[in-house]
């Protein structure tokens, strides 16, 4: 086989690939705590939308009858792709268990096979003292949980919200279909 032909059919098949996302495209939730990343998480959705992907995250869900819990693994269920965002804060913990709602998530996610495509804020980036974890607990979770993602996944360190956003929409690209 000539390489122009392998060329061929390595585009036919992108091609293929490109026409089945349009058909069914990929639900991609959205996980992160809140207050610290809200501006990453609006450039991420903003990614996301002008790839014509689907999206979800907690602050689309609206009034539900169900324990916020509850809500978020569901549409962790309905996903195709977690996209996990960690600064420097654990994030609110789920009542009356030691685990954050973003941890949570992800570990729903974990247990049913998900692809997870994992960022970290660059370390190295200085922030606002109001998005830096202080309570010590939640510190020793965060760190932890860190280190698990870092030894699960292939991570990227972002440096703000604008470099994240092109970052999630590069990979995104790449994403197989549902």
């Amino acid at each position: 086989m000539d390489s122009s032909a392998t060329v061929t059919a390595v585009e036919r098949d992108s091609q293929h690939a490109h026409l089945e996302r349009m058909a069914h495209p990929l639900t991609i939730f959205v996980c992160s705590s809140f207050a610290d990343l809200s501006e990453e998480r609006q450039s991420v959705v903003a990614a996301i939308q002008s790839l014509r992907l689907q999206h979800d995250a907690m602050e689309f869900f609206g009034a539900r009858e169900s324990a916020p819990l509850d809500a978020c693994l569901a549409e962790v269920r309905r996903s195709d792709v977690l996209i996990v965002i960690v600064g420097f804060r654990y994030g609110s913990f789920v009542p009356g268990k030691d685990l954050s709602f973003s941890e949570a998530e992800y570990l729903e996610a974990v247990s049913l096979g998900k692809p997870c495509l994992v960022y970290l804020r660059d370390p190295s980036v200085p922030v606002l003292i109001k998005d830096v974890e202080r309570d010590a607990e939640k510190v020793v979770r965060l760190e932890r949980w860190k280190e698990t993602l870092q030894e699960r996944h292939t991570v990227s360190l972002f440096l703000d919200a604008r470099d994240l956003a092109a970052q999630v929409a590069k990979t995104s690209t790449e994403l197989p279909s549902p």
